[in-house]
């Protein structure tokens, strides 16, 4: 397979995985989080890992700036909503990015995946807890009927929760695909 052949093949996924990202959104595929309701557990946050792991960082961040687009356009709760979701997902990513760069060798080991999802989780912790504390104190408030110890606490353990969710769902999706191209050949 040439480079440019390799290219197109990128773009073509990264583009599927985008739209597939807007559909995602488009259908509110969603569930709540229990202890705060306004936090929802998005699939369409999958697709971006899903990009991440076949094609890179860079274009699971288009991924994710076409989804924020898409999420400024419908007008929900914008621009603190798509904003927010933004900085989730491009945290997580970059956490993840790093955690593979730490260790050396097979990117799909346990070990290797455990400290990148770990590192996905406390990059995608700090960035939000850092916003929700701005978002909070300055722009909303009045959403403040918990202590905001409590809801960054809250906030912090969605956090993690969504990163297992996105990232576990992402890499045995990837792991299948794998296998079904291994045996096709």
């Amino acid at each position: 397979m040439s480079n440019e052949s390799g290219a197109k093949q990128k773009y073509a996924l990264t583009s599927l995985m985008a739209a597939l990202a807007v559909v995602f959104s488009l259908f509110k595929l969603t569930f709540p989080f229990i202890l705060l309701a306004y936090l929802k557990f998005d699939l369409a946050e999958i697709p971006a890992a899903i990009t991440f792991f076949l094609v890179g960082l860079r274009g699971a961040i288009i991924v994710a700036l076409v989804h924020f687009m898409v999420l400024s356009l419908q007008g929900a709760f914008f621009p603190i909503g798509p904003l927010m979701k933004f900085l989730a997902v491009v945290s997580s990513l970059i956490g993840f990015y790093i955690g593979g760069k730490v260790v050396r060798g097979n990117p799909f080991s346990i070990q290797s995946f455990a400290l990148s999802m770990s590192l996905a989780a406390l990059s995608r912790i700090l960035v939000m807890t850092m916003a929700n504390i701005v978002v909070l104190i300055f722009i909303l408030p009045q959403l403040l009927y918990y202590s905001l110890e409590i809801i960054l606490l809250y906030t912090a353990f969605f956090n993690f929760l969504h990163v297992v969710l996105t990232f576990g769902v992402a890499y045995t999706i990837v792991k299948q695909i794998a296998k079904i191209m291994i045996e096709s050949k």
